[in-house]
């Protein structure tokens, strides 16, 4: 079994960095469902939905 000391530097502090942004990221998805959680909801205009439509039809083609 391997011990921190024969792991190279580059593999531990790999680890430590990886470990870091899945908390990071896990903290911005909890900040961002309480943000929508709480947020006025709102539609678009029909102007903007078909301007998409038009869009998404011109993609399948």
């Amino acid at each position: 079994m391997k011990t921190s000391r024969s792991l190279p530097k580059k593999n531990i502090f790999g680890a430590r960095t990886k470990i870091s942004n899945w908390l990071i990221s896990k903290e911005e998805v909890a900040k961002a469902l309480l943000y929508a959680a709480y947020s006025q909801p709102y539609l678009s205009s029909d102007q903007v939905i078909s301007s998409i439509d038009k869009k998404l039809e011109a993609l399948v083609d």
